[in-house]
Parts: structure tokens; sequence; C-alpha cells
């Protein structure tokens, strides 16, 4: 089996503020840290159609306040990825925008390449990106799965990606037999790890649960609560003495 893999430290930006494009391999996964992404993107953009660039920009315009992409190729040998937006009058490059932007853009491109025979594996894919695109990563991941015939291994810590493949599930949208979820239990003791499965149901239910684990959520809204009924408690005490 082949594999691509994905790090969970993407390409710095600003190391490809500006790349020359190298035509003379074919390339058909972004690499390691996503720095193929880039030459991916430009040798698409000089090409008549330029579908892959387009797809990528249509995703980030869904998940970045309207901000697509595009391929700045006309630098003589050099081209640059730039962030545009309708209503404005300039680009920018994904350089100088914010790390979320460009630790995307590999894993972007990713799904949208054709279809291989890779088992794509990738690191916590959430670095880096606000919790609320978390979920629409997954969801990119799964249609990738659906619409490209694409295979991923995916370590995540992130509470509202595994949330997203649940609620596709429960959706319709997603078919339970094609999702395996396993948590990874760390024995401190005997210094090893062992892999515990979670079924999911078609309803997006789980059949087991780890103890403590995305439950922060619940956690800090218990504590607020219970520090609000002990403010008014004391509030209502104070007027009772008067």
């Amino acid at each position: 089996m082949r594999t691509d893999y994905i790090g969970p430290f993407r390409v710095y930006a600003n190391s490809m503020r500006t790349f020359q494009l190298r035509t003379f391999r074919a390339i058909d996964k972004v690499g390691v840290d996503g720095t193929d992404a880039y030459y991916i993107l430009g040798i698409d953009s000089l090409k008549s159609e330029g579908k892959l660039v387009r797809a990528v920009s249509d995703w980030y315009k869904s998940n970045f306040d309207g901000w697509g992409l595009t391929v700045n190729n006309n630098l003589q040998s050099f081209c640059k990825i730039e962030l545009t937006r309708e209503d404005k009058r300039f680009n920018v490059n994904i350089a100088d925008a914010g790390q979320g932007m460009s630790q995307a853009l590999p894993l972007v491109v990713n799904a949208h390449l054709p279809g291989n025979d890779y088992l794509t594996i990738i690191e916590q894919p959430e670095l880096h990106l606000h919790p609320a695109a978390h979920g629409n990563l997954a969801q990119l991941f799964a249609e990738a799965t659906q619409k490209l015939n694409k295979r991923y291994l995916i370590e995540t810590h992130s509470q509202n990606f595994v949330l997203r493949l649940r609620r596709m599930i429960a959706e319709g949208k997603l078919n339970p037999e094609d999702l395996r979820m396993y948590w990874v239990d760390y024995d401190g003791e005997t210094n090893s790890s062992s892999l515990k499965k979670i079924n999911v149901n078609a309803s997006g239910e789980v059949d087991f649960w780890p103890e403590n684990i995305f439950s922060e959520t619940l956690d800090e809204t218990l504590a607020i609560r219970t520090a609000q009924l002990a403010t008014r408690t004391a509030s209502a005490d104070k007027k009772d003495d008067h």
C-alpha cells in the first residue's frame, strides 16, 4: 500500500512567498510539509481550465470570510499564491495572512486532487484553524472519500472534527461503514498504547467514549452555572439579612 504522509506542521508560507515552478516532474501529492501544494496549484493555473485552483478557492471562500484563492503567475518564471475577495481591489499574499490560511492549504489541495491509490495519513489537520472550521475540514475529507475515492488515516484532537463526522452519519450523508474511529489509550505503567474501537451507529451515536475526553465544554458550562447559582444565593441571603 502506498502512503502519502502530511505532518502536523505544514510549510511556513513566508518561505513560499514566491516560488519557481518545477515542471520537470509529475507531482501527485503535496508532500510531508505540504510544499508541493504550491507547485501543484501553480502548474494547474497555467492550464486553460485551472479546475483545481477554482475548487480550492471555492472552499476558501466558504470557510475564510469570503476570501478566495488565486495564483499570480505574472512574475516571469515565478508564482505566488494570493488571497482575494470580490469586494476588494487588491490581493494579499497568503504569507501575509493568518497561519490557518497557509496551514490548511496543503490539506485542501490534497482533498481536491484526483483519486489515486494512496492512503493519506494526516496528523492534527485542525492545527492553527479556528474551531468553527474544524468540522468543515472533516466534511471536506469525508466528501473526498465519496467523490474521489480517497482514503484517510487521520489523528485529531478536535471535538468539532469528530462531531461533524457523527453528524454526517446521522444526516445520512456518510455511511457508518465508511468510518472507523479509534481511541489511543496510553498506559503510563507499562509505557505502551492500545487501540479501543469506537463504533458509530446510523444515528451518529457511539457505543463507547473515553472518560474525560472532549468533556471540557460541559465541565466549563456546569462550572459557570454553579458560580451563577452561588452568586444568586449569596445575593438573596444578603437581602434576607436586611
